[in-house]
């Protein structure tokens, strides 16, 4: 089974609920002469594996055996069935192999359902857009009528233009007084206000060790360090050098 050679696979990997796939097996007899029969089984809800199919028969060494072990989908859409196949030569079981589970998908419409149902789909878009124009036509009637009861023929008919032209004239437009604008005051721009000197930050106060001043060490100063670093710290400098030694 685990030869390069070997094939194990569906016919349709993803059929329907109800709907037939195959299991096409193509494996090489690396053994000798015999009868080799495989066992398609199914796994059950319970956890045990149910024989759902098997084919039977006869091989010679180094012949490809090929066999087809058709199935039917039984479960709901959107689920799984797993499988395994048993392969048995003289009735002795040989190996065993994990097959692709089949996943069974939901039914869509072919063919001439499909047309059908694109022909109604679109008979009732036609049937609203003639539903729309009805309406819109309707409406306009509705607003030619009231206008018609409302005015009457002869004024409905008339051109009205003329008469709003004479309206407009005969309205006098009311003279707008408009106060100059007075030219902006100068902008005056204050005096800037003096910054206050930073006073220097006081130093913190040292007290001196009451031993005095350390005496320097014979080569002098340490590297790095001042007179006055010496003063105030030169006894702790001292210490610190005796505990290393």
């Amino acid at each position: 089974m685990n030869h390069p050679e070997t094939e194990i696979e569906w016919s349709n990997p993803s059929p329907t609920r109800g709907e037939t796939s195959e299991l096409e097996i193509s494996v090489l007899n690396e053994g000798g002469k015999g009868d080799v029969r495989f066992v398609l089984q199914r796994l059950v809800d319970t956890g045990y594996w149910n024989e759902e199919a098997n084919t039977s028969m006869p091989v010679s060494a180094g012949i490809t055996a090929v066999a087809s072990i058709p199935v039917v989908a039984n479960v709901d859409a959107g689920e799984s069935q797993a499988y395994r196949l048993l392969v048995l030569v003289d009735g002795v079981e040989m190996d065993r192999y994990n097959v692709d589970p089949l996943i069974v998908k939901k039914d869509t419409v072919r063919d001439g359902d499909a047309l059908a149902q694109q022909a109604s789909d679109g008979q009732f878009a036609i049937f609203m857009y003639l539903v729309a124009v009805a309406s819109l036509s309707a409406f306009l009637w509705m607003l030619v009528m009231y206008r018609k009861m409302k005015y009457g023929d002869d004024e409905f008919e008339a051109d009205q233009t003329e008469v709003v032209a004479e309206e407009m004239e005969q309205k006098e437009v009311p003279e707008l007084k408009v106060q100059p604008a007075l030219p902006p005051k100068p902008t005056q721009v204050p005096a800037p206000i003096p910054q206050p000197t930073p006073q220097p930050a006081p130093q913190p106060s040292v007290q001196l060790d009451p031993r005095g001043i350390a005496p320097l060490p014979p080569p002098g100063l340490p590297e790095g360090w001042t007179q006055e670093q010496w003063n105030h710290f030169g006894w702790q400098y001292i210490e610190g050098f005796s505990k290393k030694k």
